[in-house]
């Protein structure tokens, strides 16, 4: 018996002729969403796209990076001209490693433990023993004062 099934054909996109309006309009504005609207395609396609087919994933890929060191540049010139903030933010971004933030947090450890010690006497007052509904006696204030307990006297060996 002969095969009657007819061979699958490719699924051809209809808006296919859309993915270089695309990334023309991608380049040109910098962001999806106009170049969406310009080219009458939803950001799903373009997803999509990016997906299913290599060639464009990679010319939508160089544009990307066309429009990022575009942006890179003019906030050059910018913070080398008028911008401190803008400067302080590239050397951030260049460097994190020297010119990150340095904060150091401590923590005195009575101040900690008298904190801890007043949580567990309201969680002991005010945590219910047993559960309103069922009656089932619940603990509670015992359990999470032993987890603050805990956790005092982790953060006091600190």
């Amino acid at each position: 018996m002969a095969d009657t099934t007819e061979p699958k054909r490719k699924i051809v996109h209809r808006k296919e002729h859309c993915k270089q309006p695309f990334l023309d309009e991608f380049k040109k504005h910098g962001s999806i969403g106009p170049a969406c609207v310009s080219a009458n395609v939803d950001r799903r396609t373009i997803q999509r796209w990016r997906h299913e087919d290599p060639e464009f994933n990679e010319k939508y890929i160089s544009a990307d990076l066309n429009i990022t060191e575009k942006l890179e540049r003019t906030a050059m010139t910018r913070a080398l001209s008028t911008s401190d903030t803008l400067l302080i933010f590239l050397l951030k971004a260049r460097h994190p490693e020297k010119y990150k933030e340095r904060f150091t947090h401590e923590l005195d450890p009575k101040l900690v433990e008298t904190m801890v010690t007043q949580f567990i006497t309201a969680v002991k007052k005010h945590a219910p023993e047993f559960c309103p509904h069922c009656k089932n006696h619940l603990g509670l204030s015992n359990k999470i004062a032993k987890e603050l307990s805990g956790l005092s006297a982790r953060m006091a060996a600190m």
